[in-house]
């Protein structure tokens, strides 16, 4: 009997578990204009995850999301060395910085750690490639947006 208690659990889970997926092709040159949505990132709910590169000859990707609900804020990338991300609010500011100086270098590190919080709002992710890293080879990442 446990072991049909215990088939029925892990049968519930599957179901619950809701999985959304969107293809998306790179756009060369983009701008804040052109940002590739990727979506809601709702507190305790959501987490989105971006595996993409930076193709040759390109400067830069820039993407856009939406937040809800306040909660902290943490971003993931990977890898970090020849990589730069830069968080920006709805009107293009840029509000933490991987590479940047002073306070926009403590805001990314704080939100590494999950120590910032993020108002409701519409937000952009720029990502490139780090000072001296060469734009002649493909640079491979992965991000992750989490609230909560």
């Amino acid at each position: 009997m446990a072991l049909e208690i215990q088939d029925f659990l892990i049968q519930q889970r599957a179901k619950s578990v809701k999985v959304f997926e969107h293809k998306g092709r790179d756009v060369h040159d983009d701008t804040m204009k052109s940002a590739r949505d990727l979506g809601e990132a709702r507190l305790d709910h959501s987490r989105l995850n971006l595996f993409t590169s930076i193709t040759v000859g390109d400067k830069e990707d820039n993407f856009k999301f939406q937040v809800p609900t306040e909660g902290p804020l943490r971003l993931g990338l990977w890898p970090k060395d020849g990589v730069r991300i830069e968080l920006m609010n709805s009107r293009g500011k840029v509000i933490a910085d991987s590479e940047g100086t002073g306070n926009l270098i403590e805001k990314y590190q704080n939100i590494e750690k999950t120590k910032e919080r993020i108002q409701p709002g519409e937000y952009f992710v720029r990502i490139s490639r780090s000072k001296g890293s060469p734009t002649d080879v493909e640079t491979p990442y992965s991000l992750q947006i989490q609230v909560g």
